[in-house]
């Protein structure tokens, strides 16, 4: 009966180490930040904004990707084997904007995607993208995936052009009616920040506000949470939102603040809307 005993008191101590170690490898997973840049951009885009953001004792691995015309990865920088919140940039040598160029670079970004996660096994990240970048993201988030692709958690999109260059709301692109379209085809467990940037009541010099707020058509109902806001202010501009203090402010909490909490399968940190 001893004998029993203490073999029911094994089991239960080697199954509690078994949880423990499960958790805490969910707990430690990376999960990395991956930015794309917007038309014309290079994988320097992010210089000032990965910067401010490694200003602080805990500095993070940034690895620089630049896909060429033929599909090759050109890389710089590493990621450290003990970096759970690295940095990664993926730009495009043939950076031209335009819906054909748009949906080239949403795949070259799907032939990347799987490159970095064959070689990190990241499970899990989150997505930034400045002006046309985020439109890649929406294409790419769109498309058909398996049930080993990763999961993303957050997406924000910094003046994101999601109806051009348009003002009027009522006058959609060809693009923008092709991304409201296939919607449902979003990841429904991510949530998503849109910002817009301001330096005068219409634009950020660049993009309308009102472009930036039809992106709403694309996420709102079909993701866990979709959020859009304005940032008005002299160092607003389109060139500059990605150094904005006001939006490293939005990225670090809406990001970050939650980097060391896993996300278990069929949880969610915020709310859906």
């Amino acid at each position: 009966m001893k004998k029993i005993s203490i073999r029911i008191l094994i089991g239960i101590v080697i199954l509690g180490l078994v949880i423990v170690q499960v958790v805490h490898q969910r707990t430690m997973e990376s999960v990395p930040t991956i930015l794309v840049p917007g038309s014309t951009a290079t994988q320097n885009r992010f210089n000032g904004l990965l910067a401010k953001l490694n200003n602080t004792s805990d500095k993070h691995s940034v690895l620089k990707i630049t896909v060429q015309k033929d599909g090759s990865l050109q890389t710089s920088g590493t990621i450290k084997a003990s970096d759970k919140r690295p940095y990664i940039v993926i730009a495009f040598a043939e950076n031209g904007g335009g819906t054909a160029n748009i949906n080239k670079q949403a795949k070259w970004l799907k032939s990347t995607m799987l490159t970095i996660h064959k070689k990190y096994r990241f499970t899990q990240y989150n997505a930034l993208g400045h002006s046309n970048g985020g439109l890649i993201w929406v294409r790419y988030l769109e498309a058909k995936r398996t049930l080993t692709t990763p999961k993303i958690k957050t997406l924000l999109t910094i003046g994101t052009p999601y109806n051009a260059t348009q003002n009027d709301v009522h006058h959609r692109t060809k693009l923008l009616t092709s991304l409201i379209k296939q919607r449902a085809k979003l990841p429904h467990q991510m949530q998503v920040f849109s910002i817009a940037g301001t330096v005068n009541y219409n634009n950020d010099d660049v993009v309308p506000v009102t472009s930036v707020v039809l992106g709403k058509y694309i996420f709102q109902s079909v993701v866990a949470k979709y959020t859009f806001m304005t940032v008005s202010s002299k160092t607003a501009a389109h060139s500059e939102l990605v150094t904005n203090d006001d939006v490293i402010e939005v990225i670090k909490s809406k990001i970050f603040s939650q980097a060391d909490y896993p996300v278990l399968p069929g949880c969610f940190i915020w709310g859906g809307t």
